[in-house]
């Protein structure tokens, strides 16, 4: 009789992302083997790392490498961070980021994206090995948003580097990726945690990881521009849409990130912590839906027409 096959998949929410890694730290220790993975966007790239047949720590290392690297710093992503947004934040870098942000504002209007297709590459090359999905060591699966047909668009095959660059194009981060025709973006728009795509990669039992955070509340008077309330409807009708889609999956591993800004990678360590934290919390849940799956799955065998 063939093995349960546990399942993880992991969402997208950017820096918030890093949370993944301290999820799987814990499963490891636990001897819980991860036997299918699905991801969007940050969860699709560490997803991917893990696929490969680097460990949590491994990992980590990368993580931490690619915060020193020169790849890193041309892409001046900590740029993009809000102060107004975190926690503890002084008046005076509320006043700088008010001014920065205006700017930001003002270059989404012109241009296409704030990073260039060359350096998105590069920073994907930098972090993947260069192999095909099918032959990475656990079945792996990302997701991206076909702006051309208006659907998901899943990967199963392929170059890995492609797909999970796919996977991560942050819309006006990033610009669309050009693929057989068509323009790609994160997946977050239509499959933040990708749960269903797990249960068709083969798994028996799926766990997902919701790192996506909140926007803190605001009253109508704090959105000072029409992009603001775009972004905060864009943000609703996400929520919803995530919340339904999470219904699927038999448990939710949710780390406590939301005070996290989604371009704060220097915010590593503590979000590994909180990933931990809220894996350990989860861990009678996990081994009573093994237990309960095992049952149901040897029952369903046992009385299956032959």
């Amino acid at each position: 009789m063939r093995k349960l096959r546990f399942g993880l998949a992991l969402g997208g929410g950017g820096a918030r992302g890093l949370a993944h890694i301290g999820v799987l730290k814990v499963l490891e220790d636990e001897g819980i083997s991860i036997d299918v993975i699905a991801g969007t966007s940050s969860g699709a790239l560490i997803g991917a790392l893990y696929a490969c047949g680097y460990n949590a720590s491994s990992i980590e290392k990368k993580g931490l490498e690619f915060l020193e690297s020169s790849e890193y710093k041309r892409a001046r992503l900590e740029f993009l961070k809000d102060e107004i947004r975190e926690e503890g934040s002084k008046p005076i870098k509320k006043i700088v980021s008010y001014a920065k942000w205006k700017l930001i504002y003002n270059l989404s209007l012109v241009k296409l994206a704030l990073v260039s297709e060359k350096r998105a590459e590069a920073i994907v090359n930098s972090i993947l090995p260069d192999k095909n999905i099918e032959d990475l060591r656990i079945p792996f699966a990302c997701v991206s948003t076909d702006l051309t047909s208006n659907r998901e668009l899943c990967f199963t095959k392929g170059p890995l580097r492609e797909a999970v660059r796919a996977s991560i194009t942050i819309p006006g981060l990033f610009p669309p990726l050009k693929w057989e025709g068509r323009r790609l973006v994160d997946g977050g728009a239509v499959n933040l945690v990708p749960v269903d795509v797990a249960f068709r990669l083969g798994a028996d039992l799926v766990a997902g990881v919701d790192v996506h955070g909140s926007f803190p509340r605001s009253n109508y008077q704090e959105m000072k521009t029409g992009l603001d309330v775009i972004l905060r409807t864009s943000y609703i009708s996400g929520l919803f849409l995530n919340e339904l889609r999470l219904k699927k999956a038999d448990l939710v591993i949710k780390p406590n990130v939301d005070n996290i800004h989604w371009v704060n990678f220097k915010k590593l360590d503590y979000c590994i912590k909180k990933g931990e934290e809220s894996t350990r919390a989860k861990l009678r849940e996990i081994y009573k839906l093994m237990r309960k799956r095992k049952v149901e799955t040897l029952w369903k065998r046992l009385w299956e027409p032959r």
